[in-house]
């Protein structure tokens, strides 16, 4: 039996990933490679925009505005109130409408992220630049996949409900005060 060491294995890694990626170079392959990462959702790590704006000095005199503006939004409350009221079977359905909707995009998403995961090591592996045999060959591998992320996914909000829950329902029965 062969023994390899930890550095030896660092060196081996780097040098299959260089030959992968560079020998021979191809800007297919590269271009490939990243619009699989981008679809994977690789690429996502958010920005951080912070910025200060300089609201007003507040000199004390209102001039009327804050009663203005609770006449408007008293007003917005009535009309508000007189929609539901009228109109409340409409306004649930195309809540839930709308919510069947993105749940279902955001399966397809995490599906197709799923997928695109195998993909992205087979064409770095294989040096394949044809992601859609690709993609036919690794559905089940990404269908199967997806189901340990949405399992897991479920597993750990049903824990959070249940450590979270059952507290906060403690709390409500004793009325916070202990």
């Amino acid at each position: 039996m062969m023994t390899i060491t930890a550095g030896q294995a660092v060196i081996k890694s780097f040098q299959e990933t260089g030959r992968a990626l560079f020998k021979p170079f191809r800007l297919k392959r590269w271009l490939v490679l990243t619009l699989i990462a981008w679809l994977m959702g690789a690429y996502a790590g958010g920005f951080n925009f912070n910025f200060n704006f300089p609201m007003g000095g507040g000199s004390g005199e209102g001039n009327g505005a804050c009663e203005e503006i609770k006449e408007i939004i008293g007003t917005a409350g009535n009309f508000l109130n007189t929609i539901w009221q009228e109109h409340a079977f409409i306004i649930v359905a195309v809540a839930a409408a709308f919510f069947l909707g993105v749940m279902a995009i955001m399966l397809i998403w995490g599906w197709l992220q799923s997928v695109l995961a195998f993909v992205f090591i087979d064409v770095l592996v294989h040096r394949d630049e044809s992601a859609l045999g690709s993609f036919a060959k690794n559905q089940g591998k990404g269908f199967s996949y997806f189901l340990w992320k949405v399992f897991f996914g479920l597993t750990a909000l049903g824990i959070l409900i249940l450590f979270t829950g059952i507290p906060a329902a403690i709390l409500l029965k004793t009325g916070f005060g202990g």
